[in-house]
């Protein structure tokens, strides 16, 4: 009974708090607004001005360096302000922009680091604040305006910049004989701060290092000390020498001695050099697939190229222009099948297959030959999704070829990329699959583009401005323009692409833990889950609130998006209901579409693959697929898994809907493959690293995202 009157009582108050909200008036500097006018407000772009402090030194105006800004909501004294912008800018450019709301007041802090020349060896800590500013609302006469303002950079600290890490390019050869000349070698300066070290005025020397007592210590002949132009040393007309010229291996060093202007010497290696005299003149002694052939193909249709090295004894690739012939294991190759090598490498190129047929091909020279990888001869076209898998450091790029062969779907697979990131926290697509995502435990905020290439380009931002309440998860918006970063005080919506700008909604009246989740179902709606809530923030006012709370039985696992935005679906942790969305009216409607969860989480994704809605789940503690047909209200089992191994903790699907993927990482990492146009299951396939090791033995995976 005191609970319920404590609820109307608490009802009461927020009703009144809330009338006073709404006829409440602005007043000057930081009054109060009333939130009809909120809603309606302008953004104000404020210019920002860096210039030297009053009675400092004058910075020159050939100055560089970065710059960054943090807007907080409240003055510089407030304990309750809160991050509403971080913005990022060259210091050359002496400018910045932010965009601000009309009615509040802000503060700013800028912090700078500069040289005062791109060759300067100190660099300069700048900071520059400013403790209130107001924006006015909009007039009858006109938009709201402030004033550009200026920031008057005190200088701080300045840094010593010195030469802390030396690094090669890769050598153009590395089988050379006594005598031969490098065209170039290029060495690289980093200071301090990993950055490239324009300023680094100390020679390098370069010399030929002693790996152990088994090599050869070769002399260095050519001009061996070079000083760095821009940071960069390179070496030219060097060439090594001996006087027993014994075939062996060796390296180079270079080196930065102790000076002036670097406390303590910095020494790198190169890559290992075989070196030979005539009498021990490398041979060829066996042949390899340096590239290997795709592993599916379609009848008919010419293969992506492929390449055969011809090895010496000591494993490096021979100078020769050997002939090498192409067969295969069974049916018949057509194409250039016979390749003179360059440089020791024969590359083969629009070479087609007959027949189905599952086949290895056979490269050979006369006393020597070898097989490639298996290769499947399908008799369709082939596709490429490229799949992308992560554990707690490291995310995999693979590569799965795929085409139909007669009634079923074949898939091959390979590794096409490792990078490190370390601390992954949570990855996601873009909502149009051209973007990924990655938010790691620091709060660094990774945006992957290029997603299709052999290495994909990354933009890395510092959310540090986060870390007093740890960012818990994000959601990409469906216009592809926002991400909305979600801690456990605030959801902030960042317009990444338009502007690096925050709209804060509070959540601290949402009963959430750290398995929080989000996402956004239609454009400026984002659903939140709570304990055992769905929270629905409405993004198109200002503030963003959320009413209307949707409670459920359990904690919800997560929500999932259509790609025809017309349908979502969130499944509660254990299973017991899984509902699908109206995203337009936002209905809930519960579906029959597996059992109640006895432990894990259930994982939904859509396909519509030929325009055929779908919903799977993929359920952990039993290792079932379940289909739901959303036109025709049916269900089924794809299939049914009770091995411990076999227990899926992701599932997604590729651009087209065709295939849907479950990533198994239970004892041992895996891929199992469902074809969505007739709901089969198609294949398993091991997820290898670089090494050939199953990724799970290092750590235990944790996402998947297929392109």
């Amino acid at each position: 009974m005191r609970k319920n009157n404590f609820k109307n009582f608490l009802s009461i108050i927020l009703f009144l708090f809330a009338i006073i909200s709404f006829y409440g008036c602005s007043g000057g500097g930081g009054g109060s607004v009333s939130e009809s006018l909120i809603d309606s407000r302008p953004k104000v772009p404020v210019s920002l001005n860096l210039m030297a402090a009053p009675g400092a030194a004058a910075i020159p105006l050939t100055a560089v360096g970065s710059v960054e800004i943090t807007v907080y909501r409240g003055s510089i004294s407030d304990p309750n302000k809160v991050v509403f912008n971080i913005t990022r800018v060259e210091f050359a450019s002496r400018r910045a922009e932010i965009g601000v709301f009309a009615g509040d007041t802000y503060s700013i802090v800028l912090n700078a680091k500069a040289k005062n020349d791109p060759l300067a060896d100190t660099e300069f800590v700048y900071k520059a604040t400013v403790d209130s500013f107001f924006v006015p609302l909009e007039t009858s006469s006109g938009g709201g305006y402030v004033s550009p303002l200026a920031m008057n950079l005190n200088q701080t600290s300045q840094i010593k910049l010195y030469p802390a890490r030396i690094g090669f390019e890769p050598l153009d050869k590395r089988t050379v004989k006594y005598g031969d000349v490098f065209g170039k070698i290029t060495v690289a300066v980093y200071d301090q701060f990993g950055r490239i070290f324009e300023g680094a005025k100390d020679s390098i020397t370069l010399s030929a290092d002693p790996l152990d007592n088994t090599t050869v210590t070769p002399a260095v002949f050519g001009q061996a000390s070079v000083t760095p132009v821009n940071g960069v040393a390179i070496f030219t007309n060097i060439s090594l020498s001996s006087e027993s010229g014994k075939t062996g291996v060796t390296r180079f060093a270079a080196s930065i001695a102790a000076s002036a202007s670097s406390a303590s010497s910095v020494v790198t290696k190169s890559e290992d050099i075989l070196i030979y005299n005539q009498s021990n003149k490398p041979v060829i002694s066996s042949i390899a697939f340096q590239k290997q052939p795709l592993p599916i193909a379609g009848i008919g249709r010419a293969w992506e190229s492929f390449a055969v090295a011809l090895l010496d004894q000591y494993g490096n690739v021979v100078d020769t222009d050997e002939t090498v012939t192409l067969s295969a294991s069974a049916g018949a190759l057509a194409g250039t099948l016979s390749v003179k090598a360059q440089n020791g490498v024969a590359s083969f190129s629009g070479i087609t297959a007959a027949q189905p047929a599952s086949i290895n091909l056979k490269a050979a020279i006369p006393g020597f030959s070898a097989f490639s990888d298996n290769v499947k001869i399908i008799s369709g076209a082939v596709s490429k999704t490229r799949v992308f898998v992560t554990n707690q450091t490291y995310m995999y790029c693979y590569d799965f070829y795929h085409g139909d062969d007669s009634s079923k779907l074949a898939v091959r697979a390979v590794l096409a990329s490792t990078i490190y990131l370390g601390s992954i926290k949570t990855v996601k697509p873009s909502f149009n699959k051209e973007k990924l995502y990655v938010l790691d435990d620091n709060n660094y905020f990774t945006v992957f583009t290029g997603l299709t290439t052999e290495s994909p380009s990354s933009n890395v931002f510092n959310l540090g401005a986060f870390n007093t309440e740890k960012l818990i998860d994000f959601a990409p918006s469906v216009d592809n323009l926002s991400i909305y970063l979600v801690s456990s005080k605030s959801v902030y919506k960042w317009h990444i692409v338009n502007e690096p700008n925050f709209v804060i909604a509070n959540t601290q009246n949402i009963s959430f833990t750290n398995t929080a989740s989000a996402a956004e179902i239609k454009n400026n709606k984002l659903y939140l889950t709570g304990d055992i809530v769905i929270a629905p923030y409405d993004f198109s006012v200002y503030p963003p609130r959320a009413e209307n709370q949707i409670p459920l039985y359990d904690r919800p696992s997560g929500i999932t998006l259509s790609g025809d935005k017309k349908y979502a679906a969130t499944a509660e942790i254990r299973g017991k209901n899984i509902y699908l969305i109206n995203a337009e009216t936002e209905k809930f409607e519960r579906i029959p579409l597996g059992q109640p969860e006895l432990t894990g989480g259930a994982y939904l994704k859509f396909s519509s693959y030929a325009d055929s809605l779908k919903l799977y789940l993929a359920k952990f503690s039993d290792g079932n697929i379940y289909s739901y047909n959303v036109a025709g209200g049916a269900g089924s089992v794809i299939v049914a898994d009770s091995y411990a191994s076999m227990k899926p903790i992701a599932i997604d699907t590729d651009k087209t809907g065709r295939l849907v993927f479950t990533l198994n990482g239970s004892g041992s990492a895996f891929v199992r493959i469902f074809d969505a146009k007739n709901d089969s299951f198609v294949e398993d396939i091991m997820l290898n690293g670089g090494n050939g090791q199953n990724i799970s033995y290092y750590e235990d995976v944790n996402a998947m995202v297929a392109y």
